[in-house]
């Protein structure tokens, strides 16, 4: 099942909600791969790793350095949208923040996850969930 949230509004803790609300499991000891690290990445890293989740973290290469601060989180870097999606595996639930990563009908999308979230940080109004396959 891949779920797509089509947008939401500044409310970073409603967004946590409707995350533990979709997720149809304990999160505790999940693997869970969070693509981007800006602010809203950060705030469910955060609340991922307090609910006992094994997270791993991937982003664009940009000019700001890395936060390796945390020891319990697996940070990955890459120039190329492709070269991150293919380091995500099967059994990770993704949690993705940066715009366009995934589209909708992309069927040779190279992401090999069962479980993407996908929260599309350009649409400023929060919108019903919609499920695809």
């Amino acid at each position: 099942m891949k779920i797509l949230f089509l947008g939401y509004n500044d409310d970073h803790l409603k967004i946590i909600e409707e995350i533990q609300k979709t997720i149809p499991y304990n999160i505790c000891e999940a693997e869970v791969f969070v693509c981007g690290y800006d602010d809203l990445g950060k705030l469910l890293i955060e609340k991922l790793l307090s609910m006992g989740a094994r997270v791993r973290v991937g982003d664009f290469l940009t000019q700001r350095a890395p936060d390796f601060a945390n020891d319990n989180i697996t940070y990955i870097y890459t120039e190329k949208s492709e070269s991150l999606k293919k380091m995500i595996s099967p059994d990770e639930i993704v949690i993705n923040t940066i715009p366009n990563l995934f589209q909708v009908n992309d069927e040779n999308t190279t992401c090999k996850s069962r479980n993407i979230i996908d929260i599309d940080s350009y649409n400023s109004t929060y919108q019903k969930t919609k499920k695809y396959h």
